[in-house]
């Protein structure tokens, strides 16, 4: 399945199978061998010879919603039960681990007193975790939390709450073991900022950073030497703020300025810096119309509009070009439900989902409306131009994420849009 490209514009730019026993709702956890060419259809008639290929694959459970990261060679696997989807709410939040030599997942309960949502999380080099995330149990007033998570502990460092609300928060570790947080305003029209030190738990607070409108969402960021790089989304705007790290200026830079039916900004951004070209590539959504997420039942749609990648120029820090690689009509859109991951200097692996029969408001539980999903490998030339070299057709998906292993091979992890809502884990070498 070819979805299309429907739109590019560009400017000259400088030059083991084994089984587990599981838990409560996961009956089983197979890990099973799955044949190349079983997601090798609509890979032939590309530009360049490339190829997708999945060398296992692993189903976590039903009804699990979370991401799954690497780290030390360890694989780590956070969730919440009970979703809500209509509030963003979960409950039972559940950190798996599993090492390189293991076959069995270590689970270990974490903050049962609270429903955490838009969770992160990064390794300490002790070994130890840092989670960051909002309590959506009272959605009247959200609170932020930092927590430090070892094997005998699980230490509050830092929350924040007031009248303004919080959205998305966004953590990143600088030189020196100092983390970096930006916790975007819900209601009004900034990102909140404080360094943390994440052994004691002192804080200090940063002026805030204002934006142009409201609906702040931050996503992936991009930490280089001296400055953080960081896709900020606001109603109608994609915008690029580029925090010093000295002395912690920032400057803020329009991408990409739409509009849309319900005033919605744009989705899941991801940043990555190419070596050939020298070039920033973002992938988000850009929305058209939000369809309502509904109650309990799954999958929710959300948002549905374009997917697109953007080209930056990282001296200039103005768009290069883009590339609408999935497009939006009343008879088919893309959803919010985006994964990517680089897997080369000059390579992006994306998947995206597709729905029929666009109208707002009755998406959510029709899996039957859950038509379509493609993985592609996007390869960008030296003027910024980016080419499909390979693509396959998957299931149906969404809460995706997508990281990279030591050994080089991408984790897709996604939940299947069809009922049972199961969790997949695929292991992909893109050649």
């Amino acid at each position: 399945m070819t979805l299309g490209v429907v739109e590019s514009r560009h400017r000259h730019l400088k030059e083991p199978c084994a089984m587990c026993t599981a838990r409560k709702l996961m009956s089983l956890v197979a890990l099973c061998l799955v044949c190349p060419a079983a997601l090798g259809e609509g890979q032939d008639n590309l530009p360049e010879k490339s190829r997708i290929h999945v060398t296992h694959r692993e189903v976590l459970g039903e009804g699990l919603y979370g991401k799954v990261q690497v780290h030390h060679d360890t694989l780590h696997f956070y969730f919440v039960e009970n979703m809500r989807h209509g509030a963003g709410q979960g409950e039972d939040f559940t950190l798996w681990r599993r090492g390189p030599d293991e076959t069995r997942w270590r689970e270990r309960p974490l903050f049962r007193e609270h429903h955490p949502g838009m969770v992160s999380m990064l390794p300490m080099e002790d070994g130890r975790l840092l989670f960051l995330y909002v309590d959506r149990k009272d959605e009247r007033s959200r609170s932020v939390h930092l927590v430090r998570v070892g094997d005998d502990e699980a230490t509050s460092l830092f929350t924040f709450a007031d009248n303004r609300g919080v959205l998305n928060p966004a953590m990143d570790m600088l030189p020196g073991g100092t983390l970096h947080v930006l916790i975007p305003d819900r209601t009004g029209r900034s990102v909140r900022r404080f360094l943390v030190d994440p052994l004691r738990g002192d804080q200090r607070r940063l002026p805030d950073i204002e934006t142009p409108r409201s609906g702040a969402r931050i996503y992936g960021r991009l930490l280089e030497e001296g400055r953080l790089i960081v896709p900020l989304a606001v109603v109608h705007e994609l915008l690029l703020l580029v925090i010093d790290l000295d002395d912690h200026s920032v400057e803020m830079h329009s991408l990409d300025r739409f509009t849309s039916k319900s005033g919605e900004p744009p989705r899941n951004m991801a940043i990555y810096r190419l070596d050939e070209p020298d070039l920033y590539v973002l992938v988000y959504l850009r929305p058209a119309e939000f369809s309502d997420r509904g109650g309990r039942e799954g999958p929710p749609t959300g948002l549905v509009g374009e997917v697109v990648l953007r080209t930056v120029d990282p001296d200039s820090l103005e768009s290069a070009g883009s590339t609408v690689i999935a497009g939006f009509s009343p008879e088919r859109a893309s959803t919010h439900n985006i994964a990517a991951a680089q897997v080369g200097p000059r390579d992006v692996l994306l998947a995206f989902t597709t729905v029929d029969r666009i109208h707002v408001r009755h998406l959510t539980g029709r899996y039957e409306n859950y038509t379509g999903a493609a993985l592609a490998r996007w390869r960008f030339g030296p003027d910024g131009t980016a080419t499909r070299v390979a693509e396959v057709e998957i299931e149906p998906f969404y809460s995706a994420n997508m990281t990279l292993s030591g050994d080089g091979q991408a984790l897709f992890s996604y939940n299947k849009a069809r009922p049972g809502s199961e969790r997949v884990i695929r292991w992909i070498v893109a050649e």
